[in-house]
């Protein structure tokens, strides 16, 4: 008896490790997600910021217009 209880000792310790390691790597696999998530919203923002710029660009063309037909008007005064 007293030979067969250290044999068993060793196979619970090599147990304990692989939780360990199993563990790790769902934590790893959690973090990718979130970092795709982050990357996503970074597109979206970009994505907005685009459609501000055309917004502005949009505003000047209606300002040029308005400056021409100042113009035509004092002509014909």
């Amino acid at each position: 008896m007293s030979l067969y209880r250290p044999s068993t000792r060793p196979w619970r310790l090599l147990g304990q490790p692989l939780q360990q390691q199993q563990q790790q790597q769902q934590q790893q696999q959690q973090q990718q997600q979130q970092r795709q998530q982050q990357q996503q919203q970074q597109q979206q923002q970009q994505q907005q910021q685009q459609q501000q710029q055309q917004q502005q660009q949009q505003q000047q063309q209606q300002q040029q217009q308005q400056q021409q037909q100042q113009e035509h008007i004092s002509v014909f005064a």
